[in-house]
């Protein structure tokens, strides 16, 4: 009798666990999927960065490099 007792009630507590695992893995789930999401968001935002640094680079520094730097002074 106290054998079968200790198999229902560990069946329960084997249950607890199970659903305690589920639980969890919805939550690290969820957590991966909001990862994933900064993840892209910030690749959005290093790619724009980059293409900026690029034109920069390519289109604007040509630009600079033939307009003539004339010392400003600063009247107070």
């Amino acid at each position: 009798m106290f054998v079968w007792l200790r198999l229902v009630e560990e069946v329960y507590q084997i249950g607890e666990t199970l659903e305690g695992l589920k639980a969890k893995l919805r939550e690290s789930e969820n957590t991966l999927q909001n990862l994933v999401r900064t993840k892209a968001s910030l690749e959005q935002d290093l790619n724009i960065k980059n293409n900026s640094l690029f034109i920069d680079k390519e289109t604007c520094l040509g630009m600079r490099k033939s307009l003539p730097m004339l010392p400003r002074l600063a009247i107070y």
